[in-house]
């Protein structure tokens, strides 16, 4: 009999509601030991009270009870949904464990979905990276992978390789027949296709690689400049502390956002600016340090003071100008800077961060800034790890030399053995339960829970 597996699914902290999960053969005792139902309906929501081995009621849930077979699993399982109270849902753990079930490994749940064959190795990754998406386009990517859509394309080359192969070992198997050059040439076009179709799956990795990284967007500028109060007011409260004083940012602060499609890490930074004081002095190191992986790089300039020509040394001839946007800030004042003074290629968003005037349209440009570094044409959509690369990579390599070797010598033989090797390439992609150690290793670096 399999394990018995139960793991919180939800994060840890006070909450309104918890889940737990269980899978194994133990799941029906436990709906009739703990809820006094000892044949549930299937996929019927219950609300009972709880008891423990004691008869003690710990909480009252809401719980589902999954046949075997009809499960994520694929085997029987139970979710308790119940408060989210640490202390409570301890207990309930605590209790449960006591009925000869085991905490569940990272991954332990869709690791049996796939060795019950209810999902293939590349939709369980695909629950990975829907659960750490970083943006709306890779969780979109993320769940076509999972409802199928890279098996479907990976079982299409496979296929087309199989019926290669058929017709190389056709021509092995009789020797007498005439193949003719038209025949050779045929096997090499269709090689080649086969590896046109792997190459241009494979470039879905370069172009998606950007999706799971969060966006970097920096705040830079002359002190007092309001760049504290802009980041306040995009983070929608006080993150960052403000005052008149010039110099009180002296390290960068940053905040995880979410503006539409994208993940942000906004970073507030120290006024940049030529002084001998030395913890001044090391917060503008940082700044500068700040703009090497930016993004999107906000220079803030107080408009009514004159044009601040040092601020732009730090990041004219070093930074992509799609990548500047400049934030005239304070316009509630008498202005004197003129925006001629700044470099032609620069996009420029007027606001008054301390009216909060413009906000949204310092996020508009920012999201427009973000989807035009992150635009692709691709013509496959579909998510690429780097696993998935490396196994099409490897076929690949196995494809050309059975090309080349059609092209050189017609060996059917030495062709039929690459394009064979290809195969177990290939098949790697939607897996094979026998490989223990690639399994265990892939699945280690999932949630728990999942």
């Amino acid at each position: 009999m399999t394990d018995t597996i139960v793991a919180i699914a939800t994060p840890p902290g006070e909450s309104a509601l918890a889940i737990l999960r269980l899978s194994g053969d133990l799941c029906s005792k436990i709906t009739s030991k703990c809820f006094s139902v000892p044949s549930p309906t299937p996929r019927h929501s219950y609300v009972s009270e709880y008891r423990d081995l004691c008869g003690e009621c710990l909480d009252q849930v809401v719980w589902c009870f999954y046949a075997h077979g009809k499960s994520y699993t694929g085997e029987e399982m139970l979710e308790i949904s119940c408060h989210g109270n640490q202390f409570v849902l301890k207990a309930i753990m605590d209790d449960l464990l006591a009925y000869d079930i085991r905490s569940a490994e990272p991954g332990e749940f869709t690791k049996r979905a796939f060795l019950s064959e209810k999902i293939d190795l590349a939709q369980a990754e695909a629950v990975a990276q829907l659960i750490s998406a970083q943006s709306t386009r890779e969780a979109r990517l993320s769940k076509r992978n999972l409802e199928g859509n890279l098996s479907e394309k990976i079982s299409l080359i496979q296929q087309n390789i199989l019926n290669l192969i058929s017709k190389i070992e056709a021509f092995i198997d009789f020797p007498e027949d005439d193949l003719g050059e038209s025949k050779s040439d045929l096997l090499i076009s269709e090689t080649t296709d086969i590896e046109n179709f792997i190459e241009t799956l494979a470039t879905a990795y370069h172009r998606n690689s950007s999706l799971s990284s969060k966006r970097k967007v920096v705040l830079i500028g002359c002190p007092n400049a309001g760049k504290s109060t802009l980041f306040n007011c995009i983070v929608g409260y006080d993150r960052s502390i403000i005052s008149a004083t010039p110099g009180t940012t002296r390290d960068y602060v940053s905040q995880e956002i979410i503006i539409n499609d994208f993940k942000i890490d906004l970073i507030d930074t120290a006024g940049l600016r030529d002084t001998i004081e030395k913890i001044e002095s090391a917060g503008v190191q940082n700044t500068i340090n700040q703009l090497e992986n930016a993004d999107v790089i906000f220079i803030v300039v107080d408009v009514s003071l004159p044009y601040p020509s040092s601020i732009f040394q730090y990041t004219h001839n070093n930074i992509e100008s799609n990548k500047i946007i400049i934030i005239e800030n304070k316009n509630d004042l008498n202005r004197e800077i003129s925006n001629q003074d700044y470099p032609e290629s620069f996009q420029v968003v007027n606001i008054s961060a301390k009216k909060n005037r413009g906000i949204n349209d310092v996020i508009d440009v920012c999201d427009k800034c973000i989807q035009s570094q992150s635009h692709s044409d691709h013509c496959f959509d579909v998510l690429i790890n780097l696993r998935q690369f490396d196994c099409l990579s490897s076929a690949n390599e196995s494809i050309k030399k059975a090309k080349n070797i059609l092209s050189d010598c017609d060996d059917y033989l030495l062709a039929s053995i690459e394009l064979n090797e290809a195969l177990s390439h290939i098949g790697e992609i939607i897996g094979h339960a026998d490989n223990e150690e690639m399994l265990d290793k892939l699945f280690k670096n999932f949630c728990i829970g999942k």
